[in-house]
Parts: structure tokens; C-alpha cells; sequence
């Protein structure tokens, strides 16, 4: 295909890649807010989401290297991708350990207070929609959108949250806000 309509797709996959690599610093700075409270579901669902970040980052890259496939018509494409279905078998167990470290993740935040109640629950929420979507017959692109865009508010108001934290309050391992909807991290569960 001329290179000219394959720069929407190539700049998606990059962004695939940007947003993999970027989850590793977030799952690991969740696992630290998590270690008063929440720190097993904090630890497990950290490392299962920078294993799955793994599994994105690689499903990019596959679908990168398949919108490179040479050659006109459907035969090439079908010998590239017999020549690479083993990768299936890696990529989408990966790919699934995302969405358990995000709902243990969830949990976690949960069970520690750490944030506001409505923030995991809204990646509860579009984890299950993302199962949904994926695993039935569902083809438009606008529910994998707002599933992204639920991510989006939960982990970025989670993210402003903390890079509004004091370093002490960082340090110290303290709930992030005390804001309405709030529950403290010192009240048990």
C-alpha cells in the first residue's frame, strides 16, 4: 500500500507502543500508593500489567509489520501470517493479564481509599466493557473508543491526583486526597 495511507495506522501502533511503555512507571507508582494498604492486590496487579503491557507493546508491533506486508492481494498477507500464528498463542494471554492487572489494581485502590470510589470503578467498569467488545461479534471502532476514553478519565484524574501529593505525602505512603467521595486510607475497609 502507498505510504500515504498507511500513516494513521502506523502512528496508531506507535501510540500502542508510547502508551505500553508508559504503563510500566504508572503501574509501579499505583503499586507504591498501594503499599500501606492494598500492597498484595498493588504488587500482583502492577506485575500483571507490565506483563501485558509486553503483550500490547508486541501486538503493536505485529500489526505494525503486517500493515508492511509487501506484495498486491491477499496471498501475501495469508503466508505472513502463516508464517507468524504462533504469536497468537503468546500475545493474547499477555494481553489479558492488562486487563486483570488493571481490575487488581482497581481493587486495590478500592480497598485503600487511595482515590476517589468512582475512579476504579470506571476502570472496572471499561475493563468489562473492553471484554464485551472484544469477545463477541461487536466491529464498529467507537466502543473500543470510549472504553480508552474511560481509561482515560480514571487514570488521568487518578494521575493528577498524585502529582498533586506533597513528596512527603509520597513518601509517606498517604492517601493522595481527602476530597469528597474519598474514603481515608487510616479507615478500615
Amino acid at each position: 500500500p502507498p505510504r500515504s495511507t498507511l500513516f494513521p495506522y502506523t502512528t496508531l501502533f506507535r501510540s500502542f507502543i508510547a502508551s505500553a511503555i508508559l504503563t510500566v512507571p504508572a503501574a509501579l507508582g499505583l503499586a507504591h500508593l498501594l503499599r500501606a494498604r492494598g500492597a498484595v492486590l498493588g504488587h500482583l496487579g502492577a506485575a500483571c500489567l507490565v506483563i501485558g503491557a509486553f503483550g500490547h507493546m508486541g501486538n503493536a508491533v505485529w500489526q505494525l509489520m503486517v500493515s508492511r506486508v509487501p506484495g498486491p492481494g491477499a496471498a501475501a498477507l495469508t503466508a505472513y501470517l502463516n508464517r507468524t500464528s504462533a504469536l497468537a498463542l503468546v500475545l493474547v494471554p499477555l494481553m489479558v493479564l492488562l486487563d486483570i492487572g488493571l481490575v487488581l489494581l482497581a481493587a486495590g485502590l478500592l480497598r485503600a481509599g487511595a482515590v476517589p470510589r468512582w475512579a476504579p470503578w470506571l476502570t472496572i467498569a471499561a475493563v468489562a466493557a473492553d471484554f464485551a467488545v472484544q469477545f463477541t461479534s461487536i466491529t464498529a471502532t467507537w466502543p473500543v473508543t470510549v472504553v480508552w476514553g474511560m481509561l482515560l478519565v480514571s487514570f488521568g484524574s487518578i494521575g493528577l491526583l498524585i502529582l498533586k501529593m506533597s513528596p512527603a505525602a509520597w513518601a509517606g505512603g498517604q492517601a493522595p486526597s481527602t476530597a469528597p467521595g474519598t474514603v481515608p486510607a487510616s479507615v478500615p475497609a
